[in-house]
């Protein structure tokens, strides 16, 4: 998990990187800690970072941290995303854009601690289920994951392929895209040009994958193809399918 936090106060982002630091050593999963003196270098970066879960304040100065929360929503419209409120009386207003209001005592570990079990409990139980594109035309596209099919590099160029059978044209590499789609187990990978969205995998062959709806038919790299029939095997096991797997 990747998790950001802005803040033009020095000792809330100490605090914030102490307490985050705490939460997430006892947690099963690898975590990424980025903190940043301001809401700006946070925005610059997710041109080239995903993050899991973003923090903001409620105000930097005069500016509301509302607008970023905006300008971060436009980039990713699935990402989870905090407000603090940092009250007079010494209290913190928590605010996720779901929307949900927490309000914590004060600004302690143990209170962050409860703000944390409270926002991942939320995040396993709503898991983003849209990408948003940014085409060639610089025009955003948010795309539900259930309508893409595959995904296939050409040049510095990536089209993704929907269900309606229309075809969107994204910059490249396609690698920035599958750093995006890889945890979601529908996804495969079978070449570095191709990214296939399992559920429209009609047969896998020891070098070919057939998909339905676009009559397509996808390469897998030499040396792959175990591996990719196992992922969809592991797919389809997690919804209580049978596979129908083929080897010639």
């Amino acid at each position: 998990m990747r998790i950001a936090y802005a803040s033009d106060n020095e000792q809330q982002r100490e605090q914030f990187r102490t307490y985050l630091t705490a939460y997430f050593e006892k947690q099963p999963t690898e975590n990424e800690i980025c903190i940043f003196d301001n809401p700006e270098e946070l925005l610059e970066s997710v041109s080239d970072t995903l993050y899991d879960m973003v923090f903001f304040n409620m105000v930097y100065g005069t500016q509301s941290g509302v607008e970023y929360v905006y300008k971060m929503r436009a980039f990713d419209p699935d990402v989870t995303v905090i407000v603090l409120r940092f009250t007079s009386e010494g209290r913190v207003e928590c605010i996720m854009i779901t929307p949900m209001l927490v309000v914590l005592d004060d600004f302690s570990q143990n209170s962050c601690f409860s703000m944390l079990d409270i926002a991942i409990s939320r995040m396993n139980a709503n898991p983003e289920r849209s990408v948003l594109l940014r085409t060639t035309q610089d025009i955003g596209r948010i795309v539900p994951l259930t309508s893409i099919v595959f995904a296939e590099a050409s040049g510095h160029k990536v089209t993704v392929r929907l269900t309606s059978g229309e075809q969107i044209e994204i910059h490249g590499p396609i690698k920035n895209l599958a750093e995006r789609l890889k945890v979601h187990s529908e996804f495969l990978f079978p070449h570095r040009s191709f990214i296939v969205n399992a559920f429209y995998v009609s047969c896998i062959t020891t070098d070919k994958i057939y998909l339905r709806t676009t009559k397509s038919t996808v390469p897998i790299a030499r040396g792959k193809a175990n591996g990719i029939k196992a992922a969809y095997d592991e797919y389809f096991r997690s919804y209580n399918r049978d596979t129908n797997l083929r080897a010639e």
